[in-house]
């Protein structure tokens, strides 16, 4: 059986500059071992991009929805709704914590 051990999901313009980077890295150099979103944004009153922001364990397609929801992102295809809840739901049926 397959399972997550890190992720890195980065949201870049198309010029490349990233804008949201959801990480979750529980081995490696960084004190940080739990799930946290970086927000690479000037338009924040502090300073974020270093920040780690706290979340839960993050699915990449509720990332994926994020984009095509509330960025309105175009998505590829027409089912992309009831693909990302299959997929959505395995990866929290699966899930160890």
């Amino acid at each position: 059986m397959a399972h997550t051990a890190s992720y890195s999901y980065e949201l870049m313009l198309r010029d490349g500059q990233e804008i949201l980077a959801y990480h979750y890295h529980p081995a490696g150099p960084s004190p940080v071992k739990t799930p946290h979103l970086h927000v690479r944004s000037a338009t924040a009153p502090v300073p974020l991009g270093k920040a780690h922001i706290p979340t839960g364990r993050v699915a990449l397609e509720a990332v994926l929805r994020f984009t095509i929801v509330e960025l309105k992102v175009e998505p590829i295809r027409a089912d992309w709704a009831s693909v990302l809840d299959r997929g959505e739901a395995e990866f929290n049926d699966l899930r160890r914590w």
